[in-house]
């Protein structure tokens, strides 16, 4: 029977996955500091598999599946009562499999960088930016769930909007947190700063004796929202005319064209990013969903490359605690 190929091919992987068990039991450890997030601290080896895990949810999904499809398979050829060409169908039916098993897979990777960034915060002392980060994976997990326990049919435009809004959030969080690819500084020119007597004459304005007499009962809306209002737009319009948002000053890499070509990138796979979460029964077979993982894993690649670049000061301890020998700063 040509169907029992790929039960052959998932033995070997499934016995190397805990063969040798000193070298296999190194990799399951280095994976359970990563699952078990919240009872071990987080370094940059731990958030960076963790961060890898978000941008594996389809290949997951696939081993979850292939692991189903064989204890499926050797249940039903030594089962009396199926045979191993109902395995297919057995699995199409599967409540477990797609209502819980690859809902799981989608979720779990964000709940875990959900508790490592909470972890981060305990051990550090600081409130931010580890629960600014926190925030985004929980909301990237609350869309998704909402899209995995809803048909795109029942999908309203709240759901719309929080998607976006949870994508933008992290185009900013990527861009500024990140990478740190961009940067407020100032513009240099003392021509765009208001002088002192436009901000004399912009303050006397404001003021509760530039109302009239018999005017008084709008004081109170003049002072707890006309005044906030104004005051916070001077002072927000102070700061845009003052400051311009540049590519940091030091970079590695000399072309400027570079970054703005990753901003651009990110724009586009944290999209793709989002999309990979939507769990689809049929993922297996749709080329559609092949291509998008495609450019997804092209996507974590150079994110990888750049995420590890950014540490490179950091780069002597994180070497030093997964064990990989001496490491030289050039």
């Amino acid at each position: 029977n040509p169907r029992v190929l790929p039960l052959i091919f998932l033995s070997v992987l499934f016995i190397r996955a805990a063969f040798p068990p000193k070298a296999r039991r190194r990799f399951w450890g280095t994976i359970k500091y990563t699952i078990c997030a919240p009872f071990y601290a987080v370094y940059f080896r731990d958030a960076f598999i963790g961060d890898t895990f978000t941008s594996l949810v389809r290949p997951i999904q696939d081993l979850v599946y292939c692991l189903f499809y064989y204890s499926v398979s050797v249940w039903a050829m030594f089962s009396s009562t199926s045979s191993l060409d109902e395995a297919g169908d057995i699995l199409k039916n599967s409540w477990v499999l797609h209502n819980f098993a690859l809902p799981a897979c989608a979720v779990l990777p964000l709940w875990w960088k959900f508790l490592q960034t909470l972890r981060q915060a305990k051990d550090s002392g600081q409130h931010w930016p580890h629960l600014g980060n926190a925030f985004k994976y929980l909301t990237a997990a609350l869309v998704i769930f909402y899209a995995m326990a809803h048909p795109e049919g029942r999908r309203g435009k709240i759901w719309i909007a929080s998607f976006l809004g949870a994508m933008l959030y992290q185009i900013w969080w990527d861009v500024w947190m990140d990478w740190e690819l961009l940067e407020v500084v100032p513009r240099g020119s003392s021509a765009l700063q208001p002088t002192p007597s436009e901000e004399t004459r912009l303050c006397n304005c404001l003021t509760i004796s530039s109302i009239p007499g018999s005017s008084y009962l709008l004081i109170p809306l003049h002072r707890y929202i006309v005044q906030p209002i104004v005051s916070t737009w001077h002072r927000l319009s102070t700061f845009v005319t003052s400051n311009k948002i540049a590519l940091r000053s030091k970079r590695l890499y000399a072309r400027d064209a570079f970054y703005w070509r990753v901003l651009a990138y990110n724009v586009c796979f944290r999209f793709i990013w989002m999309l990979s979460f939507n769990p689809c029964v049929s993922f297996l077979y749709e080329v559609r969903d092949r291509g998008t993982d495609t450019i997804h894993r092209l996507s974590n690649i150079c994110w990888s490359v750049y995420q590890c670049r950014r540490a490179h000061p950091t780069m002597p301890l994180v070497c030093h605690q997964v064990g990989i020998g001496d490491y030289k700063s050039h």
